[in-house]
């Protein structure tokens, strides 16, 4: 598994031609930051919680963030990237959560081990967690997301990586 900072330094160096990564903003507005490579936002999801099923907050729809002031949540370690961790963290704090942190650090391993544990742990929307156990709630309010994001180096580029931007019909 490699860094994004990595995976720049690779794209920089023509080492590869593509990167799919995880990218962390907190408004719709914000810059991915492409390092002199080509990018492109493939999608994006909200930022919310996985909240144990037996949980108060399971049973509302929509969390406000104040709700959060005091609630432990498992926290995700760097395994996705610093920009991702700091800001997951920054919104975390900000509406007074407790940040967890536990023995595998990758959301889906968070999102697994906050089940066992009965819970909240944050959910960048892209991993599935234990249905029977957990829910997935959005947080009211909240403005950051993360987003799938494709980087390519610029200039030429293999015939793989032509033919994978050909796909994705980006990169022409």
């Amino acid at each position: 598994r490699r860094s994004p900072p990595q995976l720049h330094d690779d794209l920089e160096r023509g080492n590869i031609d593509v990167a799919i990564l995880l990218d962390f903003a907190d408004r719709e507005d914000d810059e991915v930051d492409a390092r002199g490579a080509s990018a492109w936002v493939l999608a994006e999801r909200p930022l919310g919680l996985w909240v144990p099923m037996g949980h108060s907050l399971a049973a509302e729809p929509e969390i406000t963030s104040a709700a959060l002031r005091d609630v432990a949540v498992g926290m995700i370690d760097r395994s996705h990237g610093v920009p991702v961790a700091e800001g997951v963290g920054r919104a975390l704090l900000d509406a007074g959560a407790i940040l967890r942190s536990l023995p595998e650090g990758d959301a889906k391993s968070v999102a697994r081990q906050c089940a066992q544990l009965g819970q909240c742990a944050v959910d960048l929307g892209w991993f599935a967690g234990d249905d029977a156990t957990m829910t997935r709630r959005r947080v009211a309010g909240w403005t950051a997301h993360t987003r799938l994001v494709v980087l390519a180096k610029p200039g030429d580029r293999r015939d793989g990586a032509r033919r994978f931007l050909a796909g994705l019909q980006i990169g022409r």
